[in-house]
């Protein structure tokens, strides 16, 4: 497809065209960028004569105008950055993690590695750079990106087939329609209390963004002298209180005079009335405020929802629920929260109020003091408790043939078979809905192929915790530094989401299976902490699934059987009678009527397939013993293949270093102490003698070996479990 063939067809799917210059390799910054046209806002079009002229004129790159998109609406577009220390992805997982999603649509990969998604809107938004978080720049009014069938250096801008979607609402709402066209009422407020005004300039100039040379001081500057313009502050004030207060910490601080014309053009070009964020400017007691309709007022109406919550550098939560109407929570920055309800105010007195604003200033407001999880337990009312419940109530009896249908996986294929497994297995699931603010020191792991059932076992526990449950197959669930997903989280499971060689993994692994706090961090809010109660389930069909110690106690390892495997009828019928038929309401009674009494939830069970992990995470030593064990011969000796009486110290540590290097094993070897301290623990019985050397170079002390069975019986004890040796 030409160039011209490509901007004719967006005009026809409502894109507004115009061309741009075709990259030319002179290095600058927008080489391949740059619109070849004055006045493109107004001359992007999808008149077919217009875009044939200008193309057959040049083989320009295709620029498409944001502003403008079919009959009267516009585009958002979502610019996902990765370079110069960005991650776009990074930022949108942290959106997700707060429940802000967004949809799938036509997307646009472009030659630096991101991408666009572009979204439809009823009016053009105001867009910027770093909007939503670094990485994720907006265009919308004013804007454009570069089309699809353009390149810069060979590499193409490529648009999906994807429908083109609307924008989600709380994208629209952040980002908000632009105003720049608007009448502004700049008069001041009446009514503003001075000291009041001060109290809360204070406290925004102590933690306030400080100007810094080439990085927008410019802007910085601007936006902190319009908010104290907002907060109350008069032009003098707000002058002399960034002199005072602000101006030593940026990078270089301005002199006054240039500071002083910063400030003026805030309080003369500023979007708001002086004082508009004075909330006694407009009413002296909001505490008790007037009904203004009949029934609810809109204050206890936000109560029921909504409440401030200090912990995290103070924000609002939401108590909402998710697409499939299940219970969830939102954390809100205030600036998100008072956007929301924009449009709705509020008479007190004579004047409007926001709603929001009006509420955040209420006595009687929902407040607390910080988070809590404490499933099943009362708390103070100072804290929120971030337990949602069960998804079901209990039924009143356990009958119920998907039930039996579940038990069956449980001790069939799960299980295959063991009942003493499948007991303590239950007991652990029913521990954690009995006993939920116990945590145990143990942790569930299902090893086996594609379709034997591992997920249909541990998704119908899930479906009982609700939003206290997270099934997720993504690494940096585990590793982020945003974990705001941890804070109810009552039982994790990983799905093939991590490599037991991951040292990064593995610590964090350990902390949260043993770990009594979770050090919440959401983005852009400041960290708390709340109790470590989650439960983790760890799926997989690798060899090596955990980082196991040969004392290892944290893993009750499961090898699922394949009596089932790709059943998907039986699972599907478990599926659906226990989600969707009502099934889970018994599989809950179940569950809180078993015994406690008959199981230790803390001492997982020693099973072959916790044996089979410990031998997947030996080290090299480790590895090389018990390669030697299993085949009977010193793997890597430069002597016969039988297995020794005796054998000098110095040859069986260069068997170990012949066999190290065969397999291309790198890294520090041991040295001789090292060596003979980890074979002292992994074969009690080798003694160690002085003898008169066999051979030239062979040391003057030798390890004496029992036998070859005796040794085997060391490995065992030394492993936790009897291995299944190959006996001739």
């Amino acid at each position: 497809m030409t160039r011209l063939e490509q901007a004719l067809q967006l005009a026809s799917q409502g894109f507004y065209v115009f061309p741009i210059w075709p990259w030319e390799g002179n290095g600058e910054k927008d080489d391949g960028k740059r619109p070849a046209v004055s006045g493109w806002p107004a001359k992007a079009t999808r008149d077919t004569k217009q875009l044939t002229k200008w193309w057959n004129r040049h083989d320009y790159n295709i620029g498409i105008a944001t502003e403008r998109f079919g009959d009267g609406g516009a585009l958002v577009v979502v610019d996902v950055d990765k370079k110069n220390g960005k991650d776009g992805d990074e930022q949108i997982l942290r959106l997700e993690l707060e429940g802000l999603e967004l949809p799938p649509t036509a997307e646009q990969s472009t030659p630096s590695g991101g991408r666009h998604l572009l979204y439809r809107a009823a009016a053009a938004c105001k867009q910027g750079v770093d909007v939503l978080g670094a990485g994720l720049d907006i265009r919308s009014r004013g804007g454009f990106i570069v089309g699809p069938g353009s390149d810069i250096d060979g590499r193409a801008y490529v648009l999906n087939d994807a429908p083109l979607v609307a924008a989600p609402q709380w994208l629209v709402d952040r980002l908000g329609l632009d105003t720049r066209d608007r009448t502004v009422d700049r008069s001041p407020v009446d009514g503003v209390d001075p000291a009041r005004a001060w109290r809360r300039a204070a406290d925004y100039l102590a933690s306030a963004p400080v100007a810094r040379e080439g990085e927008g001081g410019d802007t910085t500057t601007y936006k902190v002298a319009a908010k104290l313009k907002d907060l109350g502050a008069t032009q003098e004030q707000a002058l002399n209180w960034m002199l005072e207060h602000w101006n030593d910490r940026c990078d270089p601080p301005w002199e006054p005079d240039e500071l002083a014309a910063k400030v003026s053009h805030a309080f003369k070009y500023g979007q708001e009335a002086p004082g508009v964020s004075a909330p006694e400017a407009v009413f002296t007691n909001c505490e008790q405020p007037e009904n203004v309709n009949t029934g609810v007022h809109p204050f206890e109406k936000l109560n029921r929802e909504y409440a401030y919550v200090i912990a995290g550098g103070g924000h609002v939560l939401w108590e909402t629920t998710d697409p499939h109407g299940a219970p969830t929570l939102m954390h809100l920055g205030l600036g998100t929260f008072h956007t929301k309800f924009r449009a709705q105010k509020i008479q007190l007195g004579k004047r409007a109020e926001y709603l929001t604003e009006a509420w955040i200033e209420w006595q009687q407001r929902r407040t607390y003091d910080g988070f809590v999880f404490a499933p099943g337990r009362i708390v103070d009312t100072r804290w929120y408790n971030l337990w949602r419940g069960f998804a079901v109530e209990p039924a009143q009896a356990p009958e119920h043939p998907m039930v039996t249908r579940f038990l069956e996986h449980a001790l069939q294929n799960v299980c295959n078979g063991d009942k003493q497994l499948f007991h303590w297995m239950i007991g652990y699931f029913a521990h954690m809905v009995q006993k939920p603010w116990e945590k145990p020191l143990t942790a569930l792991v299902f090893k086996g192929k594609k379709g034997t059932g591992k997920n249909a076992l541990v998704e119908r526990i899930g479906k009982l915790l609700g939003s206290a449950f997270l099934l997720t197959s993504k690494r940096r669930y585990l590793v982020s530094n945003f974990n705001g997903h941890f804070e109810n989280c009552l039982c994790l499971t990983l799905d093939e989401a991590f490599w037991s060689g991951d040292k990064e993994s593995e610590g964090i692994l350990k902390d949260l299976i043993t770990g009594a706090e979770h050090n919440i961090e959401h983005k852009g809010k400041e960290s708390y902490k709340v109790a470590n109660l989650t439960r983790v389930v760890i799926i997989g069909n690798e060899d090596w699934i955990v980082p196991a110690s040969h004392d290892e106690r944290r893993y009750a390892v499961f090898t699922m059987g394949e009596g089932r495997m790709q059943d998907r009828e039986y699972f599907r019928e478990m599926r659906v009678g226990l989600d969707e038929q009502g099934g889970n309401a018994h599989l809950l009674r179940y569950l809180l009527d078993f015994d406690l009494s008959t199981v230790d939830v803390n001492a997982a069970p020693a099973t072959r397939g916790l044996i089979d992990q410990k031998h997947e995470s030996l080290a090299p030593i480790e590895e090389w013993w018990l390669d030697c064990l299993t085949t009977g011969e010193i793997q890597g000796a430069d002597f016969g293949g039988e297995w020794p009486k005796s054998i000098a110290t110095n040859r069986l540590r260069a068997a170990f270093e012949r066999w190290a290097k065969a397999r291309n094993i790198r890294g520090r070897l041991p040295t001789e102490v090292a060596f003979g301290r980890t074979m002292k623990k992994i074969a009690l019985s080798f003694s160690k003698k002085k003898q008169r050397a066999d051979n030239a170079g062979d040391a003057s002390y030798s390890f004496f070996t029992p036998g070859l069975d005796v040794l085997r019986e060391d490995w065992d004890r030394y492993i936790g479990g009897a291995v299944e040796w190959e006996v001739e």
